[in-house]
């Protein structure tokens, strides 16, 4: 009975390949658009627009200057980068007959973006001038 109840819970929660392959290539370009947002922010010099974390100086909003703005604008874009992952990791787990190699996968790639979002909120040490 209890098989039963989990296989209409998993159908009910199914995707179907296409759609999975969309919320993959939805996730892809998220994924470029955080590459294009953090090399933004190498270029233009902005890393130090925002002196704390997650905090940007006394308050969460950044001050109305142009490296405040581009360091949290690609935190936001980050943010949203990973709520596409986690998506398309999950999904993954939904798709029917989907090989096993593709969704440990996309499990892994979700794990490695919520680690990599943990160390950006750990405590860091001042920068030196």
């Amino acid at each position: 009975m209890e098989a039963d109840t989990a296989e209409v819970g998993r159908a009910r929660f199914a995707l179907s390949a296409e759609t999975f392959a969309l919320l993959s290539y939805v996730a892809l370009a998220a994924l470029f658009l955080i590459v294009v947002s953090g090399a933004t922010v190498r270029l233009t010099g902005s890393g130090l627009g925002c002196e704390n974390w997650p905090r940007c100086g006394s308050s969460f909003l950044p001050e109305k200057n142009f490296h405040a703005l581009v360091e949290y604008g690609n935190r936001g874009v980050g943010f949203v980068v990973g709520l596409v992952t986690l998506a398309a990791a999950i999904g993954a787990t939904r798709v029917e007959r989907l090989p096993r190699l593709v969704s440990g996968k996309a499990d892994r790639q979700a794990c490695q973006r919520l680690l990599l979002e943990a160390r950006g909120w750990a405590p860091r040490a001042p920068a030196k001038p």
